[in-house]
């Protein structure tokens, strides 16, 4: 902990991937030291991960084989090929063969000098190796609009639909411009709508060559962020969560004009319950039309391994979503009315079938001031009561 987040360093058309390689023993008497192996060392059990003790994304093979290796297992995405050896990093608070030691991982002092090992039950040790792009070659995506977006699911997710809405006033090509642009130091739609739930510490993976490309139905793009994010109050659970989301975008176009705007997102989270069981992906689509841009959008899990609150997980994960469903249908109808510089009369916005509205109150109330009410409530300033 202390290091930077983004475990990869972009350098023009080469990529430095950092390690870490984890440790531990049982008691302070035995000289064997093994991948973790406590229930609470969750993903560090596969021995080599990233910078944020998380399995790396490109780790290859099962848990019980990366515990096992003796070199990082690691595979590099279609386009990139090592161009040296995995090396062991020198660090300033490291002892003997690079390792820093601990009484656990989650300590701030871990590789400071004056730790004794023999005192430690935990050791870290950080690898690198740089990885160069193949001239000619790209961090391949797939062909044509659907394909691009249309991969291949696992089995066992299951989308549940959570928003159907027109959003008017939205410029669409606007957005998508700002969203497959390789620099995303200026606002765009994600980074902004992260900010208005009250997301922190955003950090943008530099993009390479690649990772946005030009396809003969439009353009595509892969990106990827670092983030800590609110978590709504569930027991055990933490105020916030350090997240990994990785967009897949394309984008379809005519004569300049975006029509189409497909977005896969998988999140990763690395500080809540159970996080190393499940990771979440949305499908969220906008569509021009005649009356507005149509968005939709889908979600589902995706579970790594089994675990015992699975319903739980899903329940209250769709419950989330729903209840965000609102404010994201809030947020674009204001981003549409700020472009077009005129206020919509209306959102339209359509529940998910699934949604039961069940009626509780209908009543005639007498001398109640609708105007002096209204212009409370929608004043900027809530200082006042209403």
């Amino acid at each position: 902990r202390g290091e930077p987040r983004s475990e990869v360093a972009a350098r023009g058309q080469a990529r430095t991937v950092e390690l870490y390689e984890l440790q531990r023993r049982y008691t302070l008497f035995h000289q064997t030291w093994e991948a973790p192996f406590l229930p609470h060392d969750g993903p560090k059990q596969w021995r080599w991960v990233d910078m944020a003790y998380q399995k790396h994304a490109w780790t290859q093979g099962e848990q019980e084989a990366s515990a096992r290796a003796e070199s990082p297992p690691i595979a590099a995405p279609s386009g990139w090929l090592a161009a040296g050896k995995w090396e062991v990093a020198a660090s300033d608070g490291a002892h003997t063969d690079g390792w820093e030691y601990a009484v656990d991982f989650c300590v701030e002092h871990l590789g400071c000098p004056s730790v004794m090992p023999e005192l430690c039950l935990c050791r870290r040790r950080k690898w690198t190796c740089t990885f160069e792009q193949v001239a000619g070659r790209t961090l391949e995506l797939p062909s044509g609009m659907e394909a691009a977006i249309e991969e291949v699911e696992p089995v066992d997710i299951d989308f549940a639909q959570v928003v159907d809405a027109r959003i008017l006033g939205l410029d669409m090509t606007k957005e998508a411009n700002l969203f497959l642009a390789e620099d995303w130091s200026a606002s765009n739609l994600f980074l902004d709508h992260l900010a208005a739930i009250g997301a922190t510490e955003i950090e943008v993976v530099p993009a390479v060559a690649g990772d946005v490309t030009q396809r003969a139905m439009g353009r595509c793009a892969k990106r990827q962020i670092t983030v800590r994010l609110l978590v709504p109050p569930a027991p055990m659970a933490p105020k916030t969560t350090r997240a990994t989301i990785t967009f897949l975008i394309a984008a379809q176009e005519k004569d300049g004009v975006v029509q189409k705007v497909c977005v896969k997102t998988d999140w990763v989270m690395h500080d809540i319950p159970y996080c190393d069981c499940f990771s979440s992906r949305e499908r969220l689509t906008l569509e021009a039309s005649a009356d507005g841009i149509v968005v939709t959008k889908g979600f589902g899990l995706i579970f790594s391994k089994r675990t015992f609150v699975k319903a739980l997980i899903e329940s209250s994960s769709l419950a989330a979503q729903k209840a965000n469903a609102g404010p994201l249908v809030e947020f674009l109808q204001k981003r549409g009315s700020g472009q077009s510089g005129e206020g919509s009369d209306d959102v339209v916005v359509e529940e998910p079938a699934n949604i039961e509205v069940i009626q509780v109150v209908s009543a005639t109330i007498k001398g109640f001031d609708l105007n002096k009410e209204a212009d409370l409530l929608l004043a900027e300033d809530w200082s006042a009561s209403n």
